[in-house]
């Protein structure tokens, strides 16, 4: 019986918070997957745990399909020049982190028919990538099998090499604990690829970064200040980290098999959020420049543009504008209770969060429309990510006073096309006005690129 394998690890910091991923295929048919979160570890050593998940998983597929290891021929493909180097014994392996994981290897290798090492380019190996990134993005672990898998005679190595038919898209899998305990094992509703009712638009909504009236801690709403120096070094910095998921195959739709095109960004009307805006999609441009992804347009793409909406403007908070908390609490007391304990509560001469979210969730109801299993980015303000956050929870009011969003920070958000959940509900709402089902939440007020410095 021959298998191949996909493997890749990555690292947030090198070393930093870390992932692997693996991917076990038969033919052209990925059976089994599994990825790993580790607390901190460098690239060289995600990747290797990546390659050893890898081997030890597809063992177990092939004592599923009844084979013994002894009869099991594994070709790896990776995108880490150093363990394909390695383990092919071309070169030496010096670094002593890395000796225990490759004697592990070999360890797996020895109760093996055989074992091959490809290096292929990242593009190829965006499967494993995705599950590293997934790994790192949830802080936890798991593993996924075909369903059929068990149920199916092994094929021979002729019938392996041929075309198999691809997995159904909400195939489910067996999940059992993993030896070390260390992993929360989750089921098919939880491989990375799994969408009811069809890929959503995965939205990256991104925080504005500094202005001066956020250093001096004052009501912002329809005020217009510019960023800050470090304001605009926040946007840099969140800027090239969501352009290094989307062209890079990472973290978008793309990476899942999507045909997406060039990444649409919306943006607030304010200044500040404009200039985060276009720090996107200049970062963007670059990176479609230098990698040629699909989903940054392709080698030499224009900056793409940013169109500007009102549905993603900050609260109008009326006469508290300008104002700091405490002076707000000092000259409207009753006031600001009224609006800190009541989501329909709004200051005098503004509007109310609940207000906000009315105006957003019409918005998210086109944006899932309009493009349909694509990477969209919003730059935006506290009140309408907040709202946009309660939508796809399917939350109470109690989130705007219970939820703290950082300067430049991201959060993740999945749509399905039209609102559609697999059951024919109304677009992105239910009789009650709540979000059907219809959105999952990826990550929430993710600041882990701006190096640890003070974002608030």
């Amino acid at each position: 019986m021959r298998l191949d394998v996909e493997c890749d690890g990555g690292s947030r910091g090198n070393p930093g918070i870390a992932g692997c991923g693996s991917s076990v295929l038969e033919g052209d048919q990925e059976v089994a997957a599994r990825w790993e979160f580790i607390a901190k570890a460098t690239n060289n050593v995600a990747e290797y745990q990546g390659l050893i998940n890898a081997l030890e998983l597809a063992i177990e597929v092939a004592k599923i399909r009844g084979v013994a290891a002894a009869d099991l021929e594994i070709q790896v493909r990776m995108d880490s020049k150093l363990v394909v180097e390695q383990m092919s014994g071309r070169w030496k392996i010096k670094h002593p982190d890395m000796k225990p994981l490759a004697a592990r290897v070999k360890e797996l290798e020895a109760t093996l028919a055989a074992v091959t090492y490809n290096w292929v380019p990242r593009a190829q190996n965006k499967r494993a990538d995705e599950l590293a990134n997934r790994a790192m993005d949830d802080g936890i672990g798991g593993r996924w099998f075909d369903d059929a898998l068990s149920f199916q005679p092994a094929a021979s190595s002729a019938e392996a090499g041929g075309d198999a038919a691809p997995a159904p898209a909400g195939a489910s899998g067996a999940a059992g604990n993993e030896s070390t305990g260390a992993e929360a094992v989750t089921d098919a509703a939880s491989a990375p690829e799994w969408h009811p009712g069809g890929k959503p638009t995965r939205l990256w909504v991104l925080r504005h970064g500094q202005t001066e009236m956020s250093v001096q801690k004052q009501f912002s709403g329809l005020s217009d200040p510019e960023l800050t120096s470090h304001g605009r070094e926040q946007a840099r910095r969140a800027a090239a980290y969501v352009a290094g998921q989307l062209s890079g195959g990472a973290g978008g739709n793309a990476s899942a098999g999507s045909s997406a095109g060039p990444v649409a960004i919306y943006s607030s009307p304010l200044k500040r959020t404009r200039q985060t805006a276009e720090a996107v999609a200049e970062a963007l441009a670059e990176a479609a420049a230098v990698g040629g992804s699909s989903s940054a347009g392709g080698p030499g793409a224009a900056k793409p543009r940013v169109h500007v909406t009102e549905a993603l403007i900050e609260m109008n908070f009326g006469d508290w504008e300008g104002r700091t908390f405490a002076e707000v609490m000092d000259e409207f007391p009753l006031e600001h209770d009224a609006c800190f304990w009541d989501s329909a509560a709004a200051p005098s001469g503004g509007e109310s969060p609940d207000d906000v979210l009315a105006r957003v969730r019409p918005f998210l109801r086109d944006v899932a429309r309009n493009h349909p299993g694509e990477d969209v980015v919003l730059v935006s303000h506290v009140t309408p990510i907040k709202s946009i956050l309660r939508h796809a929870f399917c939350a109470s009011g109690a989130l705007y006073r219970t939820l703290h969003l950082d300067l430049a920070g991201l959060s993740v958000i999945e749509i399905f096309p039209d609102g559609s959940n697999g059951s024919g509900g109304e677009v992105g709402v239910n009789n009650k006005g709540s979000n059907k089902d219809s959105a999952v939440v990826r990550r929430v007020n993710d600041t882990h690129f701006l190096d640890g410095e003070t974002v608030r």
